[in-house]
């Protein structure tokens, strides 16, 4: 039976606890492949705490990949043992990680409205991501701006160094520690004005001789930025898993870009036992590297995030990348990528003589916005949002699907879903479609040969206001 000392007056809750003693039992082998845990009923009588904090628990470590559930027999640890140790007896010279003291503890609003145009273009867009204006905070950005005109007037005219406004590098780095568990100095951060500069930043940083390795299906643009800076790139399909390893190494790519904790557009999430796989696969060459690119990190909805590949890597293999599109709104053109220690000095000598792309007045705006705790509080209210437009979704669907035709496939990360409808009725669904202009993406367009998922499309949600879910799912179904 597992018994640890459940710490109530720990900052952490119940559950996280559970969640970190099974890890630390499974990583030390205490807990072996294929053993049978307690049942929730009995861990929670064991501990003292509720059958629910217990549930909790189980499914953050099924989400997280360490342990598994079988129907009727319970709960049981996965592989995970092995590659751990393969990956830790291929550590290089670790680097000094950097932890809270080293300064960086030092340094609902009005509402937008915008109206709506009179004639739109599709009735509903189900295909787009783009935020609505009355969840941006513009009290408390208008604010803050305000302060930064009258406090700040020789920063905003101070020219940043190339990797951006140290304050806003300061404040990324102890967000980054606090909300991700990841040790990064500031001076390992880049910022830059959208994902697709950053991008170009590492073809450059990197060389134009490496062959680059992508997801497929994967986001677009991202092979398109690959191609017209002239490098080779080659994709690498998905298995439930992640990125297949037999394809990535029968492909030999230099470079792996790879959205492990949501990707798009199949909404998977890489499992924690191919994560270390591939820290190893790329510790096996000098010249490999892994491009992390978080892509929806921030909104898992049930448990919290999960652990990202910058920090379960320790031989300095991973290059971090997220933006603030996502979290705030697509106009605020600020992302940012965490170099890992070994590239530092080769892009300062590189580097140098590039200007950053983020005006000053936006990279100080951005650091007092996390540094007073109104991003945290933001994202907060977001992630519930959001989660309440999914639940929901899935509501209105069994009420108005009278013909049982359609069905949701979702992850506890993201802000979309895939729907899946019987072939029998696929042409009459897109016909309805088309004729009620409703926007829908199907998930074949992101492949390059037909495929099982001609069936399948893309659900966004969080253009969709909560009063209007119930009569686009409606219309949806009206086939």
């Amino acid at each position: 039976m597992i018994t640890f000392e459940i710490k109530p007056e720990n900052e952490k809750f119940l559950y996280l606890q559970i969640c970190d003693y099974i890890k630390q039992e499974i990583r030390s082998n205490h807990l072996k492949f294929g053993e049978k845990l307690p049942s929730k009923r009995n861990l929670a009588k064991n501990l003292g705490v509720s059958v629910l904090t217990v549930e909790t628990a189980y499914s953050q470590l099924m989400a997280e990949g360490f342990i598994k559930s079988i129907p009727k027999s319970g709960f049981f640890v996965e592989n995970i043992a092995s590659l751990i140790e393969y990956h830790q007896n291929s550590l290089q010279q670790l680097h000094p990680p950097f932890t809270r003291s080293d300064n960086i503890n030092n340094t609902r609003s009005k509402q937008g409205q915008i109206a709506k145009n009179n004639v739109r273009k599709f009735l509903y867009d189900y295909s787009g991501n783009t935020a609505l204006p009355e969840n941006f905070p513009f009290a408390t950005w208008a604010h803050i701006m305000r302060e930064i005109l009258n406090q700040n007037q020789e920063e905003i005219m101070t020219k940043p160094p190339v990797q951006g406004v140290n304050l806003l590098r300061y404040a990324i780095a102890k967000h980054l520690y606090s909300f991700r568990g990841m040790k990064v100095h500031p001076s390992q951060i880049v910022i830059g004005s959208g994902t697709e500069y950053l991008y170009g930043l590492i073809i450059q940083l990197l060389g134009f001789s490496r062959i680059y390795a992508v997801e497929s299906p994967c986001y677009s643009k991202i092979p398109k930025i690959y191609s017209l800076f002239g490098v080779k790139n080659v994709k690498i399909p998905l298995d439930e898993k992640g990125v297949e390893m037999a394809a990535l190494k029968e492909q030999n790519p230099d470079i792996l870009h790879i959205s492990p904790s949501h990707h798009y557009p199949t909404g998977i999430v890489t499992q924690i036992t191919r994560r270390y796989e591939l820290l190893a696969w790329a510790n096996e060459n000098p010249n490999r590297f892994l491009i992390e690119d978080d892509y929806d990190g921030e909104f898992r909805f049930n448990g919290k995030p999960l652990p990202t590949l910058q920090s379960m890597d320790k031989c300095d293999k991973v290059i971090y990348m997220n933006t603030f599109t996502k979290t705030l709104s697509p106009t605020i053109r600020i992302s940012y990528m965490v170099l890992p220690q070994r590239l530092l000095m080769e892009f300062k000598q590189k580097m140098s003589f590039y200007s950053c792309t983020v005006p000053n007045i936006d990279q100080i705006a951005l650091a007092y916005f996390i540094e007073k705790g109104f991003f945290e509080r933001h994202i907060n209210r977001m992630r519930k949002d959001y989660c309440q437009k999914k639940e929901l979704f899935a509501k209105y669907l069994t009420i108005y699907d009278k013909q049982k035709a359609l069905a949701i496939h979702e992850s506890d990360s993201g802000l979309h879903m895939i729907l899946e409808v019987k072939k029998e009725n696929l042409k009459r669904f897109m016909m309805n479609a088309k004729q009620k202009r409703l926007h829908i993406v199907a998930l074949q367009n992101f492949y390059e040969t037909m495929t099982e998922f001609s069936n399948k499309f893309i659900l966004n949600f969080s253009s969709l206001t909560k009063n209007e879910i119930e009569e686009a799912v409606k219309v949806l179904c009206e086939f």
